[in-house]
């Protein structure tokens, strides 16, 4: 009999450990698979040759790696095709293909950038080469924070016209708007969900110096012969962390809220309410006979029974 317990005991346990083991396993091989994509990103990133390289954004997530290639190929002879994917090896809406040569990427952009891809327009530029990292405390890496030299552009006019052609004439009034300022870098357009223009864009000078010289064209009219209702508006583009710098400068404190927390102060009732002062003595002893008569009288209120022929002439009026 103890045997036949023993076994059906090992039985019962048998599947909670074989469930607890197969999902250790589970846990395991997702790891190892996570691991396996950022190491190969990593990789990739160090021996990716940045001026025969092209970044393709706002890919939809069920694009593969032979459209990006259908896409890609007639424009040049391509070494590598490295679609970015999350730990469980679905596409993240970004890739980089490699190719054999560096005119290949100029004919990329110039014929894919702002183009309409598998319903979606997509933006195609040139691979940016690493930011340089530096020694942190404790011996950790940590990236090297650049001296910006970027400005943000609001309230640009309305173009009519098709997404490509509209954002070549958009570049174009820009850069001549403010290239006196200084050598332009770059101009960064950006792109609704509809694949429309948004009404603002970001101008990366090569000098930080330039961009004092372009906020001073705040104000002024994008299009002179055809003035739009509200000005542009010019402005230093501040990242977050730059932004905290400049509060602590300040000596303005920066308080974070907490998950879960309520602007309502709970106070409590008895706290509340104002306090009653005590009586003294002589006082109470005075007050104490009039609370008994009081008692009394509506001991002898309460108890005093009353009839139904007493509620019916108090409802009909009669004495």
């Amino acid at each position: 009999s103890a045997s036949v317990s023993s076994s059906a005991a090992q039985s019962q346990s048998d599947p909670q450990s074989q469930s607890s083991q197969s999902q250790s396993q589970a846990q395991s091989q997702a790891q190892q698979k996570k691991q396996w994509y950022m190491d190969k990103d990593r990789d990739h990133a160090s021996d990716t040759n940045n001026d025969k390289t092209v970044f393709v954004v706002n890919l939809t997530y069920a694009t593969t790696d032979e459209q990006i290639e259908q896409l890609f190929q007639p424009f040049g002879t391509i070494k590598e095709i490295r679609h970015v994917r999350d730990g469980k090896g679905k596409s993240k809406g970004y890739a980089y293909v490699e190719y054999s040569d560096e005119k290949s990427v100029d004919s990329a952009i110039k014929e894919l950038n702002l183009s309409v891809f598998n319903n979606r327009p997509i933006k195609v530029s040139k691979c940016a080469p690493p930011r340089k990292q530096k020694q942190g405390k404790g011996g950790r890496k940590q990236l090297a924070a650049p001296e910006f030299g970027t400005i943000y552009v609001k309230h640009l006019p309305r173009l009519g016209g098709e997404l490509k052609t509209v954002a070549n004439r958009m570049e174009a009034m820009l850069q001549s708007h403010f290239e006196p300022c200084g050598k332009i870098k770059a101009v960064r357009l950006t792109l609704d969900k509809r694949g429309k223009l948004k009404n603002f864009a970001f101008i990366e000078f090569e000098a930080p110096d330039s961009v004092n010289k372009a906020i001073k064209l705040s104000g002024t009219q994008l299009d002179k012969e055809n003035p739009a209702k509200r000005p542009i508006l010019v402005m230093k583009s501040c990242p977050p962390s730059k932004k905290k710098q400049i509060l602590q400068k300040k000596k303005v404190p920066v308080t974070k809220k907490k998950k879960g927390s309520s602007m309502i102060a709970l106070v409590p009732r008895v706290v509340g309410r104002p306090k009653v002062k005590s009586l003294s003595k002589a006082d109470a002893r005075e007050a104490q006979p009039m609370q008994e008569e009081d008692q009394k009288d509506d001991s002898s209120s309460s108890t005093a029974m009353k009839s139904n022929a007493d509620f019916r002439s108090m409802l009909l009026g009669k004495k």
